[in-house]
């Protein structure tokens, strides 16, 4: 091998690294963001739960006065 073959291949071999990384960047943003999403809606279920539960011991309060 020489020095033209070997500065191909290295330059190559860091193209293809480079190309994974970003990809691996890109599907760590998208990762980040469905993360965030399912976040959002836990505590968005969170919430109706506690309502509903506040709802049902109000009405329960209620009928046993």
């Amino acid at each position: 091998m020489n020095l033209d073959e070997f500065e191909g291949q290295v330059k190559d071999a860091l193209e293809v690294g480079l190309n994974r990384l970003q990809t691996v960047t890109l599907l760590v943003v998208n990762l980040e963001q469905q993360l965030e999403s399912t976040r959002q809606s836990m505590q968005e279920l969170t919430q109706i739960i506690d309502n509903f539960i506040t709802a049902e011991k109000q009405k329960r309060d209620q009928d046993q006065n």
